[in-house]
């Protein structure tokens, strides 16, 4: 008597790797800027973001948004405190992918 209950193959899931790394950015002192990177979103990952290795919060001046393949952080009003090493990390069950960005913020009163 053959077994009915074979269990369906799984689908495979692949390491994240991003398809657009993050770039770094130079911006002057209350403007806004917006820190983009691409994943494929059949990669099924969770997706986090690090402000020099701190788990970034979103406020009123700053927004993370996820669509579809983009991601991003957007900073608005930029002030110096922004300036920093923004991360995105990407964790799957198969693993992880990460890339990083150096944000500089030019304030108005530089010697």
């Amino acid at each position: 008597m053959a077994d009915s209950t074979e269990a369906a193959p799984k689908p495979t899931i692949s390491v994240p790797v991003f398809t657009q790394e993050l770039q770094d950015k130079e911006v002057k002192e209350g403007l806004n800027v917006t820190l983009d990177a691409k994943l494929p979103s059949e990669s099924v990952a969770e997706v986090k973001w690090f402000k020099d290795s701190v788990p970034l919060v979103e406020d009123h001046h700053l927004t993370v948004i996820a669509a579809g393949d983009l991601h991003c952080v957007n900073i608005f009003n930029a002030t110096v405190e922004d300036e920093a090493v923004y991360k995105i990390v990407a964790t799957n069950a198969a693993g992880s992918a990460e890339c990083d960005c150096e944000l500089l913020v030019e304030g108005w009163y530089q010697v």
